[in-house]
């Protein structure tokens, strides 16, 4: 019985089986291989940090309430003849304007107020002699009386002195018919009243105040009006002796607008220098010799 070469085939197929079943893996291998193995993880966003909160905006603070507008009194009716203080006429000056000072050399503050300390009271002397020696020719408005002031105010000029200005409507020159030209029979014609308004709008000086009281024409010239309006000036200048950082060799300058009889502007100019006014002012002068000592000139 030959039996060499089919157990030699056996032998053969079962090594092959054999070596089958150890070539497959283990369950055991295989859970080893995985957890060796590198883990792919799929590519994914990072997170996102959340965003902060917006810090609250602080409260503002509520805007301040507008103050209340006080409402204007109305001024006290007037008596007649009360006697006020109007805005310099057809000069754009209030009697609240500071004087002013003209100076090129530095002024102390303190010598600056005593200055216009004194500035403002002779402005206030010479304004009331003005008045009472022009007689009563202020206007009226609701039965008061108005003060009619200067057309500038007070002012100090280095190396001139002090400078007054003011306006009156008395007559300061007879005119070219001397002052007794017949009067018209009745009030101009309303021609003949526009034409000189606008005559005396266009002339710089002119000033007809009579225009504020209604009158048609200005008063007639009378030279002992004229002659109390100078002395009235020349009393009370003397009191300018109490004027301080004037200097002894400036002057005392006081100017006066008005008209002649005709209605053409003139200029009363009186002029006194400080240290004859100091004199005087001392009672080293008689009153004579002063008066004659002041510059005047009308023109």
């Amino acid at each position: 019985m030959r039996t060499g070469p089919l157990l030699t085939a056996s032998i053969v197929a079962a090594g092959f089986l054999n070596a089958c079943v150890h070539a497959q893996p283990s369950p055991q291998s295989k859970a080893e291989e995985a957890s060796s193995a590198p883990a792919v993880v799929a590519d994914s966003p990072p997170p996102q940090q959340p965003r902060a909160p917006k810090p609250p905006k602080p409260p503002q603070a509520p805007s301040p309430p507008m103050p209340a507008i006080a409402p204007v009194a109305p001024p006290p009716p007037g008596k007649p003849g009360d006697t006020i203080f109007a805005a310099r006429m057809f000069g754009s000056r209030s009697q609240s304007s500071p004087p002013a000072i003209i100076a090129t050399d530095a002024i102390a503050e303190a010598d600056e107020a005593q200055l216009k300390e004194d500035l403002t009271v002779m402005d206030r002397l010479l304004a009331e002699q003005t008045v009472r020696a022009s007689g009563d020719f202020s206007p009226h408005a609701m039965g008061i009386k108005l003060m009619l002031l200067g057309p500038a105010e007070p002012t100090y000029i280095e190396g001139l002195g002090a400078l007054f200005s003011y306006r009156v409507s008395v007559p300061l020159g007879p005119g070219k018919g001397g002052g007794t030209k017949d009067k018209p029979a009745g009030p101009p014609s309303a021609w003949e009243r526009a034409r000189k308004e606008l005559a005396a709008r266009n002339t710089p000086d002119a000033f007809n105040p009579m225009a504020v009281n209604g009158a048609s024409s200005p008063p007639e010239f009378d030279q002992d009006k004229l002659d109390q309006l100078i002395n009235s000036i020349v009393r009370i200048l003397p009191e300018a002796s109490h004027m301080r950082h004037v200097g002894n060799d400036e002057f005392i300058v006081v100017t006066i607008v008005g008209t002649d009889a005709d209605g053409v502007p003139m200029r009363l100019t009186i002029k006194a220098r400080k240290s004859d006014i100091d004199k005087a002012g001392r009672g080293e002068t008689p009153a004579e010799e002063f008066a004659k000592a002041v510059a005047r000139r009308i023109r």
